[in-house]
């Protein structure tokens, strides 16, 4: 089942930077997301593109510059990006970006597995997330950068606050606000390029509609599950 669940992560993957792409939206571009220039309120969406900024400069410029070019080299690879509006000379940020995305994905399926056997039990907690995981491309429309680290951490508070694991969901909220922006100073260093106010306290605003969506979201299972706060899965 785990290999079912990195293979579905791959093709919906594909699907959802093949589809409409992640820098196709003027508004919302690759490069101008992770420099912190682009239009409100994406550019506050700032924790997946300071972690691909992170991640890459890791890597010293010369190597980043020879992959670029031995990529660029490769038929197939040159025609899939032209068609995707990947600038050539930024094929390591996008594979960062790839890689952070699929493990989102990943993270997805498993928060899944995790909330669902909070409330239910049986066979079908393999396959529900299978279900969740597949179903997600019917629901790509704007793909935006942040799209599965946000799916990701919404569903993982999920879980956490299902079984009242309060500790956790409070660690769990800081990359919540990354994701959604603050007014931190650190932000600001994260993207030095970001002009001055663009990243706002969205962050602060944003924290508390989204604790009181998961508590709606729990309330509303705990409610259907009864007292004990389980529902047996249907038996043949």
């Amino acid at each position: 089942m785990h290999l079912a669940y990195l293979v579905t992560a791959a093709i919906v993957l594909l699907i959802f930077v093949h589809d409409h792409g992640i820098n196709s939206y003027e508004r919302a571009r690759f490069l101008d997301m992770l420099h912190g220039t682009a239009h409100k309120p994406f550019v506050c969406r700032v924790l997946a593109p300071a972690t691909i900024r992170l991640v890459s400069s890791a890597l010293p410029s010369s190597i980043q510059e020879r992959i670029n070019h031995q990529l660029i080299e490769i038929p197939f690879v040159r025609k899939t990006t032209s068609n995707m509006m990947w600038e050539p000379g930024h094929l390591t940020e996008y594979g960062v970006a790839m890689l952070l995305m699929y493990l989102a994905l990943l993270g997805f399926a498993y928060s899944i597995r995790y909330l669902y056997d909070t409330f239910f039990w049986g066979t079908l907690r393999n396959t529900v997330p299978l279900v969740a995981l597949a179903g997600l491309p019917v629901m790509f429309f704007c793909n935006y950068l942040y799209d599965c680290t946000t799916l990701f951490l919404f569903t993982l508070g999920l879980g956490l606050m299902a079984r009242e694991k309060w500790l956790p969901f409070l660690i769990h909220l800081q990359p919540v606000v990354r994701q959604q922006g603050n007014h931190y100073p650190a932000d600001f260093r994260l993207c030095p390029g970001a002009p001055e106010g663009a990243i706002l306290d969205a962050g602060s605003r944003a924290t508390p509609d989204l604790c009181r969506s998961q508590s709606i979201a729990v309330a509303g299972v705990r409610r259907e599950s009864g007292d004990n706060g389980r529902i047996p899965s249907p038996r043949p």
